[in-house]
């Protein structure tokens, strides 16, 4: 049970997110971040891809521990 509300909370996110693009909804950009090089798979922004990695990792880890 202790595990279960942090897992579900920081899961939540990606999820959204994931849900979001495959309803086709784009993600806020700041100006002039558009470039390929800047984006990751579904079209957002690297920072978002590497923060869904992160939480993916954390929960990985608070799982694995």
């Amino acid at each position: 049970m202790s595990i279960a509300v942090p897992v579900c909370n920081s899961l939540t996110f990606v999820f959204t997110a994931l849900s979001g693009a495959l309803l086709g909804e784009k993600l806020g950009s700041l100006p002039g971040t558009k470039s390929a090089m800047e984006t990751c798979s579904f079209g957002y922004q690297i920072e978002t891809c590497l923060g869904m990695a992160f939480v993916v990792l954390g929960v990985y880890v608070c799982i694995s521990s």
